[in-house]
């Protein structure tokens, strides 16, 4: 099935690992569908896996049947790409990544949080007077 690039998605000037990867351009994807709607008839969007230097990668594109179309539709074509840089730029990815979210990130039980939420509303009424 004969496909056009896209484009990617989630670039954050690193090599990411595959998982990243995936969850990125899935992301791009969603928000073109959402973006320019449903691909003409005998169209799909997808990922396009490949490989370079041994290492498979992927991308956005739009594949067809070349037995209900002829040729990729241009102007739909032409609004994915538009959408999936406006997406990709838009988004701070680096602040997305994994290893952003702190794992020894402390999170207060319930009884703390009611403490809390006491000591402050007494805080307050103190303060008022």
């Amino acid at each position: 099935m004969p496909w056009e690039e896209i484009g990617p998605c989630g670039g954050d000037g690193k090599a990411y690992e595959r998982e990243w990867g995936t969850v990125t351009r899935r992301m791009g994807l969603s928000y073109i569908q959402f973006i320019c709607g449903e691909a003409p008839k005998g169209c799909k969007l997808g990922l396009h896996w490949f490989s370079i230097d041994g290492t498979r990668q992927h991308e956005v594109a739009l594949f067809w049947d070349p037995s209900v179309i002829k040729r990729a539709p241009r102007r739909y074509l032409w609004k994915c790409k538009e959408a999936v840089a406006i997406f990709d730029e838009a988004v701070p990815w680096r602040r997305l990544r994994k290893e952003k979210v702190e794992p020894d990130l402390y999170v207060p039980s319930l009884k703390e949080l009611r403490d809390i939420d006491t000591a402050q509303r007494r805080f307050l009424a103190t303060k008022r007077n």
